[in-house]
């Protein structure tokens, strides 16, 4: 299926440096590709330029270490580096600190950086897998002949589905199922759904 174009948001940059920070006790930054603090645990930083992040950038470094607070312009004294996910820079993470006390932070801080942006990224994959198949199921159900049309057996080759097999159809009704919290339904209808799948998978009928 197609993949989900990485993209790190404000907020989720923010959840990254707060957990990192909570655990070094350190201030944390994280900044974007073009060499902007989106994320930062000293707030007054948040949206300003770090020309040392730029240079990592600009020159492909996989490590910058700045001792001195006027050395970058934007930059404190720290150590800075390259999130690569996906063969791809994803943004620089960054540890404020003396040079000695921070350094032999920085590998765990990227690999807990890629790692935590990985998950996040199978996460949304997994999300837009689901959707993308649900609509796919729900063009297939009402449409006549639709499997008599090549287009739509590639649609369902790209979701997943082989449409020669068997299958059945299971209707479930909710009768004090409301809408007063959304949230609250939807958890309902997803534990449903997951207890459902698991039942079939032990009956002979069940494909996917």
């Amino acid at each position: 299926m197609r993949k989900t174009k990485m993209e790190i948001s404000k907020q989720f940059a923010m959840e990254m440096v707060r957990e990192l920070g909570s655990i070094l006790n350190q201030n944390i930054n994280f900044i974007d590709r073009n060499g902007i603090i989106i994320a930062s645990t000293d707030t007054q930083r948040i949206n300003s330029i770090h020309m040392g992040a730029k240079r990592i950038m600009d020159e492909g470094l996989p490590m910058l270490v700045i001792d001195s607070d006027e050395e970058y312009t934007g930059s404190k004294k720290g150590v800075n580096l390259p999130i690569i996910v996906d063969n791809q820079i994803q943004g620089i993470i960054g540890i404020t600190g003396e040079r000695n006390v921070v350094v032999k932070y920085g590998e765990i801080i990227k690999r807990f950086t890629e790692m935590y942006i990985r998950d996040n990224m199978s996460r949304k994959q997994h999300q837009l897998d689901e959707k993308m198949r649900s609509r796919f199921i729900e063009n297939w159900l009402v449409s006549e002949n639709a499997t008599q049309d090549p287009y739509f057996m590639q649609g369902a080759n790209q979701v997943g589905l082989n449409l020669s097999v068997e299958r059945r159809i299971v209707l479930v009704s909710f009768s004090q199922l409301t809408t007063k919290d959304m949230s609250d339904s939807q958890v309902i209808l997803d534990q449903a759904t997951q207890y459902l799948r698991a039942s079939l998978c032990d009956t002979p009928m069940n494909h996917t």
